[in-house]
């Protein structure tokens, strides 16, 4: 498998093509690479204003109110939209927001742009890769942490912020 990742490539673009193995080895390796996004675009003034302005009609120190916020525009503002057939794609929150207003991308892109959102405002975050059997992850989502609680962020469901993929058992979790 290969993972498209977020440095440029020789056409100057935001991505290249890094072999990855498969299995739960492959999945390490790709949320590293989504860690390594969120931490390099956090601090990314476009997202950090694209932040502020979702969460700007709260009251101050509204912690929970600012995730929900949060996980309310990334579920309906980011359409979910398939890999590209056999390449497992990160978006760099650059890439993500160049789409904008029409931005779109899978799970991984979703819980990235997600985190990156809740990290810029200050919230601590973490990455839940889950699936049906041990060792083999087909989803992942974020979470972020609010009044000592780890707090689900699953986007590419109709969920409340706080519900996860309850049929998705054995779990794989990485903090930014």
């Amino acid at each position: 498998m290969y993972l498209s990742g977020p440095f440029k490539n020789s056409l100057g673009g935001l991505s290249s093509l890094h072999h990855i193995p498969d299995g739960p080895l492959g999945t390490k390796t790709t949320l590293q690479m989504m860690r390594h996004i969120v931490l390099q675009g956090k601090t990314y003034l476009p997202l950090r204003n694209l932040a502020l302005s979702i969460v700007q009609h709260l009251p101050g120190k509204q912690w929970a109110r600012e995730v929900t916020a949060i996980h309310s525009w990334v579920k309906n503002n980011i359409r979910y939209v398939k890999d590209v057939n056999g390449v497992e794609t990160v978006s760099t929150i650059p890439a993500m927001l160049s789409m904008y207003p029409c931005m779109q991308g899978d799970c991984d892109d979703q819980a990235v742009f997600t985190a990156a959102l809740v990290e810029s405002l200050g919230h601590r975050a973490r990455f839940v890769a889950a699936g049906r059997n041990p060792g083999h992850y087909e989803h992942v989502w974020s979470e972020a942490l609010v009044n000592g609680k780890w707090v689900a962020m699953e986007t590419t469901m109709n969920w409340p912020c706080g519900k996860s993929a309850p049929d998705l058992p054995h779990k794989l979790i990485l903090e930014i």
